[in-house]
């Protein structure tokens, strides 16, 4: 009986290994596969538009315009100081590490939602090891590189932009949130409220995350969740995220060289935006330039953004995606509701605001939509 004992715990220990490598392989392989197919397909050198002013505010820790992106900026600056190719190549660099960075945690994301019975929980080092298993995290595998390979975010993946930094931080918001529903820790909700507030200093665009996470929250914790005792704590690790805002006016006293905030008169010379006042650095936070180009198509033209978004989805998931994301989408509110919720809020917002946000180049600005789209792929592919 002791011998058939030790056998079956031997036999235990070996699945448990072969199981944790095959986890790390394919963990690997969601972040190689993308980031060997960006660095192929790499732009060479500086890019046009928004990219020629992300690298060249980066490399000389300058100041952008609206809404300023001061953790872009600074974790670009790093990259800058790689020695591989010019400035302009390292900046593309970063996009597709991040870009692949997204994949694997989405890969993560999507295992826990298509390889968990009800309620969705992360998986444990006992689950059990075999062809369900292995099906299972290819299918999650399979989610994660519909997104990593789908055309509009290849396209942000190689180029110096700051939508996969956006992502990636999207992607490690929902993961953890995951995490602290099953573990319960307040700590990990206050380094999500942390990195919460981190991702706002990347793209203000994070704003639009914030009702899907909140209600995500407030359905697992409830109420309790907003006493001054808890959200306190919560507050400061925000505020702690978001005082890399702080580069900005610290920057403007420095007087760089690169300074793209600010309006030029009508003589032609450039006016600088006083970041040391409030008044200047909350227009440059919630990009007043751009205020005008919000909300800014009639009732009339809104139906033909619509569509033209449907269209850009269905094509962006090779047609198929479709309804296996809504098939996903369905399945996931019926089963998860707190999940189900957040993504749909996490979708909508998005979606309602980009649709009717008036700039030539948002199909790009849709990412996190897309990112939401390949998780319901997954659901609907099991």
């Amino acid at each position: 009986m002791q011998r058939k004992s030790r056998v079956s715990l031997s036999a235990l220990c070996t699945v448990a290994v072969h199981k944790a490598r095959v986890d790390k392989c394919l963990l690997v392989l969601a972040f190689i596969g993308p980031l060997l197919a960006y660095l192929r397909t790499l732009s060479p050198t500086v890019y046009n538009l928004d990219s020629a002013e992300l690298t060249t505010a980066a490399y000389q820790l300058g100041l952008m315009r609206a809404t300023g992106y001061p953790l872009y900026i600074l974790v670009g600056k790093l990259f800058s100081l790689l020695p591989v190719g010019d400035v302009g190549y390292r900046l593309n660099l970063m996009s597709a590490v991040f870009g692949a960075l997204t994949v694997a945690l989405v890969y993560r994301i999507a295992l826990v939602l298509a390889g968990r019975p009800i309620p969705f929980s992360l998986p444990r080092s006992g689950q059990a090891f075999g062809l369900e298993g292995l099906s299972l995290k290819a299918l999650a595998l399979s989610a994660a590189l519909c997104l990593g390979f789908s055309y509009y975010f290849w396209s942000q993946a190689v180029v110096a932009e700051v939508y996969t930094l956006h992502t990636a931080l999207m992607a490690a918001l929902i993961l953890l949130l995951l995490r602290w529903r099953e573990h319960s820790r307040p700590r990990l909700l206050a380094a999500i409220a942390g990195l919460y507030g981190l991702s706002f200093a990347n793209h203000m665009a994070t704003i639009l995350l914030g009702p899907g996470l909140v209600a995500f929250v407030l359905m697992i914790a409830g109420r309790g969740t907003l006493r001054p005792r808890r959200l306190v704590p919560l507050a400061l690790a925000f505020a702690l995220g978001l005082s890399v805002y702080l580069y900005l006016p610290l920057r403007y006293l420095a007087a760089p060289a690169f300074n793209y905030v600010g309006h030029f008169d009508a003589t032609g010379r450039f006016i600088p935006t006083d970041l040391t006042r409030p008044a200047g650095l909350w227009a440059l936070m919630t990009g007043a330039p751009f205020q005008g180009l919000m909300f800014a198509y009639p009732l009339s033209e809104l139906p033909g953004e619509i569509a033209l978004f449907i269209y850009r989805l269905w094509g962006n998931f090779l047609s198929a995606g479709l309804p296996i994301g809504l098939l996903g989408a369905l399945t996931l509110w019926r089963r998860d509701r707190p999940l189900g919720l957040m993504l749909v809020l996490l979708f909508l917002a998005n979606v309602a605001f980009y649709v009717d946000y008036r700039v030539v180049d948002k199909e790009t600005m849709f990412l996190p939509a897309y990112l939401v789209w390949a998780l319901w792929v997954a659901v609907g592919f099991r």
